[in-house]
């Protein structure tokens, strides 16, 4: 019977001994992990065309300064220019016989053409919205007397304000007859200023006669009843 037991306590004893060496050993390292592959560098994303900055003031956003009234440009730019231009080519006759006046130089001819080429641009500047006569009077300028067929400043501000457009194409002609005076000017051309004169004077009574003296019975009053 004591062998039995014997060999029972043996078996209870390795048992229990290799229980005890189980749970002694340390667990086996885990085995590292295999490296992350390194993730594809993104693409950089497609650069957007640059757009061009949107200027914050367009040209019809620019003022323009307009010191001179309509009455202060005829006076100062157009006047003097239209009659230094009919003035360059002319025939005086008198008892000692006749006189021809015209550009005979360079010299004379480029002065014919910058005339011309101020005349051009001052329909420009007529189409310009300004107003019709100056604040106060013009140091040293004597007010000419009105004519019985003349309109006053408040008059043409009126017809303006009503409707520029016919304004604006009298000015326009204006600058296409001085245009003529500037290629007759380029090619010396004498005949041609004195087409580019009549030209220039029809502009400018065609002109007055609607915003300047229109007559009594003009339809150009009716607007401004």
């Amino acid at each position: 019977m004591r062998r039995y037991q014997w060999i029972a306590l043996v078996m209870l004893s390795t048992l229990f001994g290799s229980i005890a060496i189980a749970q002694q050993r340390p667990a086996a390292p885990a085995k590292p992990a295999a490296p992350a592959k390194p993730a594809a560098p993104a693409k950089p994303a497609a650069a957007a065309p640059a757009t061009p900055a949107v200027p914050t003031t367009t040209a019809n956003d620019v003022a323009f300064a307009t010191p001179a009234s309509i009455q202060e440009l005829m006076l100062s730019v157009v006047d003097p220019t239209g009659d230094a231009l009919w003035d360059s080519v002319s025939v005086s006759i008198t008892s000692a016989g006749s006189k021809e006046t015209r550009p005979r130089t360079a010299e004379d001819w480029l002065k014919v053409r910058d005339k011309a080429l101020l005349l051009a641009e001052s329909g420009n500047l007529l189409k310009i919205p300004r107003r019709v006569g100056p604040v106060k009077p013009i140091p040293g300028l004597k007010p000419e007397t009105p004519g019985p067929d003349d309109l006053s400043p408040a008059q043409v501000e009126i017809l303006l304000k009503n409707n520029r457009a016919p304004f604006n194409a009298f000015a326009q002609k204006l600058t296409d007859a001085a245009l003529v005076a500037l290629r007759a000017a380029d090619a010396r051309n004498v005949d041609g200023m004195y087409e580019a004169g009549d030209a220039i004077d029809q502009a400018c009574e065609n002109c007055h006669l609607n915003y300047w003296y229109p007559g009594p019975k003009s339809p150009i009053r009716n607007a401004l009843k």
